[in-house]
């Protein structure tokens, strides 16, 4: 046998070979991809059952609360300024408030998801700076009333300054709020208390620290109210 003919047979057999490794190699590698998406669904199973379980913090005095404070019940409302579904809800509890104002301790938290809509966090700063004279509510329900106007606006906090002209506040009071630490603080600890009560979007409401569902009518959330109050 010549040597050129010895030559080809061999680069054969090592082009075979290295064939034969590549492709158990790709079983190795598909194996493993496998495995990997089999234990991310179990991580993310574990997860999500560690984080959609949970209440609440306390209510404290930092938070911004209304009806009766000698309410057996306490209702807690993780909110987003910008988010349409929350101004339905807001709307859903003014409705039903006049049935169920003596019967809960109602307080607002902020929970604007900044992914989805970006002037809901300067909004949630500046209920918190009105809230420093005094008027939180006040700006909380300007915020919703007139989201669909600030919310396409080309100059938002000019938008958010007139409303504050609207309820009276001192601007330059306002400004200094708006840069302060208190303010900062306030919304990330919300925000905070969120995610670790298990909320992954708004509006998420908690009842005694149990999660409202199927509350998006004001009959349905007086149903539910008076049926905690049950003994």
């Amino acid at each position: 046998m010549s040597k050129s003919k010895r030559e080809r047979q061999q680069n054969i057999r090592e082009r075979k070979q290295l064939a034969a490794r590549r492709k158990q190699q790709g079983w190795r590698y598909a194996i493993w991809g496998v495995g990997a998406v089999l234990l991310l669904a179990v991580l993310m199973v574990l997860v999500d059952s560690f984080t959609t379980e949970g209440s609440p913090d306390q209510v404290t005095a930092r938070d911004h609360g209304k009806g009766s404070d000698k309410a057996s019940l306490t209702l807690v409302t993780y909110s987003d300024f910008q988010c349409p579904a929350c101004r339905v809800q807001n709307q859903v509890m003014q409705q039903a408030w006049p049935s169920i104002h003596f019967k809960v301790h109602m307080v607002y938290r902020h929970f604007p998801l900044t992914n989805l809509h970006p002037h809901a966090l300067l909004a949630a700063r500046y209920a918190e700076a009105a809230a420093q004279q005094g008027k939180f509510w006040e700006m909380h329900d300007l915020l919703f009333e007139r989201q669909a106007e600030w919310s396409v606006s080309d100059n938002v906090p000019a938008q958010f300054d007139a409303y504050a002209r609207t309820l009276g506040l001192d601007a330059e009071r306002l400004q200094q709020a708006l840069a302060s630490d208190a303010v900062r603080d306030k919304v990330q600890a919300d925000m905070a208390s969120g995610r670790k009560a298990g909320a992954r979007g708004t509006p998420t409401l908690y009842l005694n620290g149990e999660r409202l569902t199927n509350v998006r009518t004001p009959q349905n959330l007086i149903a539910a109210v008076d049926a905690a109050r049950k003994p």
